[in-house]
């Protein structure tokens, strides 16, 4: 129930998902979600949802089936994925435990978020 009112209170939608089997087989159930969500707040305020994209995160690039299931879903979905791919590092995994200050590994751990960011600013600026 959160993500549906999370969802219909806001203008743009990002699906971020793992480039993994079940996280692709769930893409088209998610977007239907999205596309019911939004007709209804279309019918009642006259505002729709828009997918800003699909962000691929926790990608370990040593995996050959998150390879190939990143690629699927740059063959099924082309025209909805963020440039940005958001790696698996053990610099992110250790963020709780050294903290956000003083921690040499911070630049590397939310360089790719950064980027991302970035991408999704100019995506929706540009709509």
């Amino acid at each position: 129930m959160l993500t549906l009112n999370a969802m219909f209170a806001s203008d743009y939608v990002v699906i971020p998902t793992n480039t993994e089997k079940f996280s692709y087989n769930a893409i088209e159930r998610f977007l239907g979600t999205v596309e019911e969500v939004s007709q209804q707040k279309k019918d009642l305020i006259g505002k729709d949802i828009k997918v800003a994209g699909i962000l691929r995160s926790l990608h370990d690039k040593r995996r050959t089936d998150n390879k190939i299931f990143s690629e699927m879903m740059e063959e099924s979905y082309s025209h909805l994925m963020f440039n940005t791919v958001i790696h698996r590092k053990a610099a992110t995994g250790r963020l709780p435990i050294f903290g956000l200050y003083d921690n040499s590994e911070l630049k590397v751990a939310i360089n790719e978020h950064e980027k991302f960011v970035e991408e999704l600013l100019n995506n929706v600026q540009s709509r």
